[in-house]
């Protein structure tokens, strides 16, 4: 009579078929997880990226467009008041803030601008909540009138 180890009926199941180990399963799951969480933390850091970029374009499209209704509005009317100002926006913009100061500066002495009048303005426009300002400022030349 054979034994029971020469019989091939009696194969040893174990020994034929190997799979992984406890251990090497759990490895690779944090493995896996280490991955994953790497991944989602780059894509989190690229939203952040992303809603900035957006709030620095729109900001700096709103100061230009603020500049633009002031500097038209002295060239209309001749004039501009030294003042300080200070609003909102409104439609898709609506959140967004501005402020101007328009400082008149013709008593500097500066050849060729005698008969024109030259204000300086500063302009800033931030998204309520956020910590940081896009501001301009520029000098705008009004001639006088002709008396």
């Amino acid at each position: 009579m054979k034994k029971r180890k020469d019989n091939p009926a009696f194969v040893n199941v174990k020994s034929s078929c190997r799979g992984f180990t406890l251990p090497e399963v759990l490895i690779a799951v944090v493995i896996l997880a280490v991955g994953i969480i790497s991944v989602l933390e780059a894509f989190n850091v690229s939203l952040a990226a992303l809603g900035a970029a957006r709030d620095a374009l729109r900001s700096s499209m709103l100061v230009i467009q603020k500049m633009t209704d002031i500097e038209l509005s002295a060239v209309t009317s001749g004039r501009l008041e030294e003042d300080y100002s200070a609003g909102g926006f409104d439609g898709d913009n609506v959140g967004y803030r501005w402020d101007s100061k328009v400082i008149d500066v013709s008593s500097l002495s500066v050849p060729g601008l005698d008969s024109a009048m030259l204000n300086q303005i500063d302009l800033a426009v931030w998204r309520e909540g956020a910590s940081r300002r896009y501001s301009i400022s520029t000098y705008l030349r009004i001639e006088k009138p002709k008396q």
